[in-house]
């Protein structure tokens, strides 16, 4: 309650704090918080080296942020289908596929990333089916 009640959310010494600590359990030099996922995407992308000139896939049923992330790098975004209502992974076809549908999303030499979902994955590691 601290936090909330100096104004400093997202700085100060606190924030600095929990950087250092999250840096430690992370074994890693440097951690970085940040006010919110589209900010902490858009660094992602950054430190990737998107820019212009390259493409990312991102899921086609995501929050608009996932895009704009990409799109404030200069990088164009590319849409891809979901496997489902069952599971929101991007489907495996929609970036494999050859298919003159799809073409505009298979990877190529300019594809410099894929932000999808983690959801099977992270399902996996918390045991959960």
């Amino acid at each position: 309650m601290d936090v909330l009640r100096r104004r400093w959310l997202t700085m100060g010494q606190v924030t600095q704090q929990f950087e250092e600590e999250f840096a430690a359990f992370l074994g890693v030099k440097h951690a970085l918080a940040v006010s919110n996922a589209t900010v902490a995407l858009h660094l992602a992308c950054l430190a990737l080296g998107i820019g212009s000139g390259n493409e990312v896939i991102v899921p086609a049923l995501t929050f608009v942020a996932t895009a704009n992330a990409v799109l404030y790098t200069g990088a164009d975004v590319r849409f891809a289908d979901i496997l489902g209502e069952h599971d929101l992974d991007i489907a495996p076809t929609e970036i494999e596929s050859n298919s003159h549908r799809v073409r505009a999303r298979s990877v190529s030499y300019t594809t410099a990333a894929i932000l999808a979902r983690c959801q099977r994955s992270w399902r996996s590691r918390r045991g959960i089916t």
